[in-house]
């Protein structure tokens, strides 16, 4: 049975935008998040992380280039994360502006002529900045819910400072290991490179962890819908 479902989800989301030489506003981005900005050339955004010195996540966001760069994050990081930038953006002349936008989360199955950002085999989501009023809505355990079937861990406000991105499967979607100097780059890469095992992250039912072969599995979310019991777990493989 799938528990995924299809339909559209809108919430308002802070977006942080950059007033000062655009050649500037990339200098000092790419200079701070784990994402490697030179990918809004062939994207329509990229998942990012902005980490303190240690490598532990402060906030998590979306970046646009659509007009000019954009990080577009969940109002409850929003504070934290232009705190952190505050603290070098003086360097490169620039001051950043804020507004509220609404943000379509669109959920789909897998088909080839449609673009997405988000996938875990045949599931999928994509992100507009526009509300799709052909599609279903869907709830916001629904989208919760969708979320967390699609692997990722749904971060907020109390997640600040708790994890890295390996802790959470961010390695793989939200880090560039090839750009070069980020804020807490060389914790992140020192874990990536001399790690023997990597963390797995994966959603399952509640009843499914007797199988994973393992003596450490984590619980990183867990979701209740109906009589089921949902989980987003981490678990070095024996």
């Amino acid at each position: 049975e799938s528990y995924f479902k299809p339909g559209s989800f809108t919430i308002n989301k802070e977006v942080i935008s950059f007033l000062g030489e655009e050649k500037k506003v990339f200098e000092f981005l790419q200079g701070q998040i784990t994402a490697d900005l030179k990918d809004l050339e062939s994207k329509k955004f990229i998942q990012s992380c902005l980490c303190d010195e240690k490598g532990f996540i402060k906030a998590e966001f979306l970046v646009s280039g659509a007009n000019g760069i954009e990080i577009i994050s969940d109002e409850s990081c929003a504070n934290i994360l232009i705190e952190e930038l505050n603290k070098f953006i003086k360097f490169y002349g620039l001051e950043i502006e804020t507004n509220t936008r609404e943000v379509t989360y669109k959920f789909f199955n897998n088909t080839a002529e449609k673009d997405y950002l988000l996938a875990n085999g045949e599931i999928c989501c994509d992100i507009n900045i526009f509300k799709d009023s052909c599609d279903s809505l869907l709830t916001i355990e629904d989208f919760e819910l969708n979320i967390l079937l699609l692997g990722q861990f749904l971060f907020s406000c109390p997640d600040s400072g708790m994890h890295r991105p390996h802790d959470l499967g961010m390695n793989k979607s939200h880090v560039s290991f090839k750009k070069g100097c980020f804020r807490g780059q060389e914790v992140i890469a020192r874990t990536e490179h001399l790690s023997k095992k990597k963390k797995e992250i994966i959603p399952i039912e509640h009843q499914d962890e007797t199988n994973i072969d393992s003596k450490k599995i984590k619980t990183l979310k867990e979701i209740s819908s109906g009589e089921n019991i949902f989980k987003l777990v981490s678990f070095i493989p024996n």
